[in-house]
């Protein structure tokens, strides 16, 4: 039987830690809507709210998907990509968010290309290497430490 359907006290699923347990779960935001607007421009209320929403997001998945980021980097480098993250899915829809334009002057056309039409979170290559996940030289001994003579 699959574990998912387990219903043993001990399945995976009995083993998560409960959000309170999680130190991360209870952690501020990497950017205010102050630090989001100072980097982009004054927002409106139900702008505020959304950004609000997803500074908070955006700093949950940097939390997640880079765990020691945070003790790696500084605040203002995790202030900068939280609130690059959020601007990109702000944007999307407006004509910022725009990354092919063609236009036909007859019998009238236009046509758009969004960078982000579904308005995602997302973590560019150049940010991954700002939060210290770059690629980094290393090597292997695979001779077993014994060079023949």
């Amino acid at each position: 039987m699959p574990e998912m359907f387990n219903t043993n006290s001990e399945s995976a699923l009995n083993r998560l830690p409960l959000a309170a347990e999680n130190s991360a779960a209870a952690a501020s935001p990497f950017a205010t809507v102050e630090d989001l607007e100072k980097r982009w421009h004054s927002l409106t209320q139900e702008e505020r709210e959304r950004a609000e929403i997803l500074l908070s997001d955006a700093s949950e998945i940097i939390r997640t998907r880079y765990p020691h980021s945070p003790e790696r980097v500084s605040a203002e480098v995790l202030r900068a990509v939280v609130c690059a993250m959020v601007r990109r899915a702000m944007t999307s829809a407006d004509r910022e968010g725009i990354t092919q334009e063609t236009e036909t002057t007859g019998p009238f056309s236009n046509s758009f290309t969004y960078a982000n039409p579904g308005q995602n979170l997302y973590i560019t290559k150049e940010e991954r290497e700002l939060l210290g996940q770059g690629l980094r030289a290393f090597h292997i001994d695979i001779s077993g430490g014994r060079y023949a003579d």
